[in-house]
């Protein structure tokens, strides 16, 4: 068997640690390449070698192709892995690390230049007679010029990407402009080619792929199917290997459609082939990912196969030794994408500081994660956080492991989905697998309602009880004995007066013995016994009933308690804390002056640009690129535009002064 000696691994977060760990196993040195963002990433510190990029810029960093290609190089690395996303789909980047002599773990630039653009792919498959959805593609301006040629709801794609970037629902002929326009900087910034495609949108279809494996000799292998029917903003959210809600019949129509495009391109290296099913069976195809995939791990769950180590076996030159008939399929898997994101304000990005990580270990349980501790969820990259996969010998037995692993995780510090996967998997039509496409788009608001009334089960004096515990842990010293130890943080003062749930509770310590406390709220007794503590979870007992809770603190001056799976928020009304609200109010001698904050840290990708104009209420303002994704951002105020303080292609940080309103008569037009 041949084995590369050295591996340079082309990107970042969990898909880099993920490739780490396969290289470790199997004796190959790895190089870690890095922005000065990521110096202290796990993907860093695990790594054999690791090099600066240098900046923070994608363009000069992860996307630099020469420059990653010269660290190969002084590395002594054999071989690069491009991963998932930056480069990975790049045909220059697969050529100029051919050319320079290296090993490109992947297929040649020539496939990934056929298949990595939409337009060519079309063609390719219209010459095979492949069924496609109807569409076409071009400019922003040669698609505006064809506009009599389009039948609503459509769906716009960036013609070189992938990976749900750049995709836009249009449901009517006056939205159409402006999703062009956003599509096509998107599609400009993420893969360096504002060329779109249009197509019929298929609201009630499933989103079925295909893993396929084949290597220089001719061998080519199916290696199962996936469902990634759920989810938002055209990226998956939850994944899940086989597809149950595939007939065998539409699954043989489906492989053998799959197999007949790989073996027409010669397709060599890990592979995966992308089709929307409608409710009649029939297949469409839709994409082909040139890539290791972000789900790719619950393929491996229940094949028992290391796609990583067969991609770089077949990079060496090894023959595949596996046959058709010696994949199995084991069981069931499924995998949810933990995202830095708040499900409750559509899905938006929420980077920042994750103050406290903690996997759980569970049998058939795999986290692949590209933190292992406090980290810091920059904007610039993907919010991806760690993918959670549990295998089971049913699908029921698959999302029961699932529910437990997402409630026993605990990562405290920065909004995320974890709740609301949560209720996903509760959810009836997802337990019946009656799901499609849209599903979230649909059920959102319900998913959200639900968790609202699931959390208000939870007792006031359990949370407040569980935020006590951990302040006494907190603050407890090494000489338990000491009287002012045991009082701890209440030795100054034996009320805390807090803000939750938008109430204020006053909370009196009523006495405090070893790990015992009495306090109060509105006048009833309760008991606190710590019964275990560590950084991650105390465990109590509560007016005789045991508990559990995770808490943090975070830089709002907010403390987080998790309580079975569930997250509430404590603010000390002596702390004064940094809010991060979009809208400012304040007050000028002149009159009233709306101060127009950005609510994260991000680029801003558009902005108004003349001032003195009239604003109205649900007027663009600007729009921020946040980890990549463009969010518009518009008036919640009518008044007059008085100042700009920013340009396009700013970075910004979060309550950064954008634009200043000032209040003025606006004429009513009627």
């Amino acid at each position: 068997m041949k084995l590369l000696n050295k591996i340079l691994i082309a990107n970042r977060g969990e898909i880099a640690v993920r490739i780490i760990r396969t290289l470790s196993r199997l004796g190959i040195r790895s190089v870690a390449v890095y922005s000065r963002h990521d110096r202290d990433a796990l993907h860093v510190r695990l790594a054999d070698e690791a090099y600066d990029l240098g900046g923070n810029d994608l363009k000069g960093t992860y996307l630099d192709i020469q420059k990653i290609i010269h660290i190969a190089r002084q590395s002594g690395a054999d071989g690069i892995h491009p991963g998932y996303g930056f480069l990975s789909e790049n045909a220059v980047f697969s050529k100029a690390v051919s050319e320079s002599g290296i090993n490109f773990i992947g297929p040649n630039a020539e496939v990934i230049g056929l298949m990595g653009d939409k337009l060519m792919a079309r063609k390719t498959m219209r010459k095979m007679g492949i069924p496609m959805i109807e569409g076409f593609e071009g400019s922003c301006e040669e698609i505006l010029y064809r506009t009599n040629e389009l039948t609503y709801p459509i769906l716009i794609k960036a013609a070189a990407g992938g990976g749900g970037k750049a995709i836009r629902i249009v449901q009517e002929a006056n939205e159409l402009k402006e999703s062009l326009e956003i599509s096509t900087r998107e599609a400009q910034n993420y893969f360096g080619n504002g060329i779109l495609l249009v197509e019929r949108y298929m609201s009630e279809s499933r989103h079925i792929e295909v893993q396929l494996l084949a290597d220089h000799y001719g061998n080519l292998l199916i290696i199962g199917d996936r469902e990634c029917t759920v989810q938002r903003r055209f990226q998956k959210v939850i994944e899940e290997s086989p597809a149950l809600s595939v007939l065998q019949k539409t699954r043989d129509s489906i492989y053998s459609t799959a197999k007949k495009i790989a073996e027409t391109i010669k397709y060599i290296n890990a592979g995966t082939l992308e089709f929307l099913v409608d409710k009649a069976g029939n297949h469409f195809f839709l994409e082909m990912n040139t890539r290791i995939q972000v789900e790719h791990p619950v393929t491996e769950m229940v094949t028992g196969l290391d796609l990583v180590e067969l991609q770089i076996l077949i990079a060496a030159g090894n023959q595949l030794h596996l046959k058709q008939s010696d994949i199995k399929i084991t069981g069931h898997a499924i995998e949810a994408r933990l995202y830095a994101e708040n499900p409750e304000n559509n899905f938006l990005p929420s980077p920042g500081k994750i103050e406290l990580y903690h996997q759980p270990q569970l049998p058939g349980l795999r986290i692949d994660s590209g933190v292992d501790g406090p980290d810091i969820m920059h904007p610039e990259y993907d919010p991806l956080i760690a993918k959670i996969i549990f295998h089971g010998h049913s699908r029921d037995e698959a999302i029961d492991g699932l529910k437990l692993a997402l409630k026993d995780l605990t990562l405290l510090g920065l909004k995320t989905n974890r709740e609301f996967l949560m209720e996903i998997l509760h959810e009836p039509h997802f337990l019946k697998n009656n799901i499609s496409t849209t599903y979230l788009d649909k059920i959102s608001s319900e998913l959200n309602d639900n968790l609202r009334y699931r959390k208000s089960g939870i007792l006031n004096s359990r949370i407040f009880a569980a935020w006590l515990g951990w302040k006494m842990y907190w603050n407890q010293e090494i000489e338990t004995d000491s009287v002012w130890n045991q009082i701890g943080f209440w030795r100054l003062s034996i009320r805390k007066s807090i803000l939750f749930n938008n109430q204020t509770f006053d909370i009196y310590v009523e006495s405090i013995s070893g790990a015992s406390i009495r306090f109060s709220i509105a006048g009833e007794i309760h008991e606190i016994k710590l019964k275990s503590k560590s950084p991650e979870r105390i465990i109590f007992e509560l007016n005789g009933e045991w508990s559990s809770a995770s808490v943090s603190h975070t830089n709002s001056c907010e403390d987080i308690i998790c309580i079975e799976g569930m997250e509430f928020n404590i603010r000390p009304l002596d702390c004064l804390p940094v809010q991060p609200f979009l809208f400012d109010h304040q007050e000028k001698e002149s009159g009233k002056t709306r101060i127009i904050k950005s609510p994260l840290h991000g680029k801003i990708s558009r902005i108004i640009t003349e001032t003195g104009g009239i604003i109205k209420k649900g007027d663009f303002l600007f729009s921020l690129d946040v980890m990549k994704i463009e969010n518009k951002i518009t008036s919640p105020y009518e008044g007059c535009l008085r100042e700009i303080r920013v340009k396009s292609g700013d970075q910004v940080q979060i309550n950064q002064t954008i634009l200043i309103i000032d209040e003025c008569k606006i004429k009513n037009t009627k």
